[in-house]
């Protein structure tokens, strides 16, 4: 009896010890995704500039956003799961490429893959505003950059915006101000209007729209923690 006694009390101690090791590992495996999340949305934020910098064919601006990335590279990329960190090195070859030769058409339209790249690398389950706003952000970059680029290739353009939707109808039910709600459903409808109707203004005017209301999603969220 006391055998089978102590044998209960090692076993419960065993369990007990369990618990706290997994508690543990899940703690710090909370606090990496926080870590790496920080990195990668740190890490996307030149490729922003980058886009509107080569639109503009801004040298010095460019220069600098390239070299605001270069100088977090190397934390970006081990913060990245393999294919994604294949697939950004590959996007910055590139980007560096087109500096090289003065094509800003290319350096526009990869620098918003790459911004992607990093945003659908996010581990979602921590983040207090939801990737899908910030890959609306990526749809009015991508609009911007394809128009920028002639002719126009409208097929890019209406992947885009129903990739807009998806993402749009994933986090709509979360955003219970309706008049924001409302005006992100005719935008995102407008984006796709402009593709039928192959109307480059109205798609610029969209994709501006799609950009500036990117910011009362961020700040609705903000505040709503939701």
């Amino acid at each position: 009896m006391r055998a089978t006694h102590g044998k209960s009390i090692f076993i419960g101690m065993l369990f007990v010890l369990s618990c706290l090791l997994t508690g543990h590992a899940l703690a710090q495996s909370s606090a990496s995704s926080s870590v790496d999340n920080e990195i990668l949305l740190n890490g996307s934020s030149p490729f922003e500039d980058l886009t509107e910098f080569a639109i503009s064919g801004n040298k010095e601006g460019i220069k600098s956003a390239l070299q605001a990335y270069e100088s977090q590279a190397m934390k970006v990329e081990n913060a990245l799961p393999p294919t994604y960190r294949k697939k950004l090195k590959s996007l910055v070859a590139d980007i560096k490429q087109a500096e090289r030769q003065h094509n800003y058409n290319v350096m526009a339209l990869k620098s918003p893959e790459a911004y992607r790249t990093l945003i659908e690398a996010l581990d979602r389950s921590s983040l207090k505003i939801p990737a899908e706003v910030s890959l609306l952000d990526y749809v009015g970059f991508r609009y911007l950059a394809v128009l920028h680029s002639k002719p126009n290739d409208w097929s890019a353009l209406e992947h885009a915006a129903t990739y807009a939707q998806e993402n749009w109808n994933a986090i709509r039910s979360k955003v219970t101000d309706k008049s924001l709600r409302n005006a992100i459903d005719i935008t995102i409808d407008g984006l796709m209007k402009a593709c039928t109707k192959k109307n480059a203004a109205m798609a610029l005017f969209a994709a501006q729209v799609d950009l500036a209301q990117v910011d009362l999603l961020e700040t609705f969220f903000d505040k709503s923690g939701k």
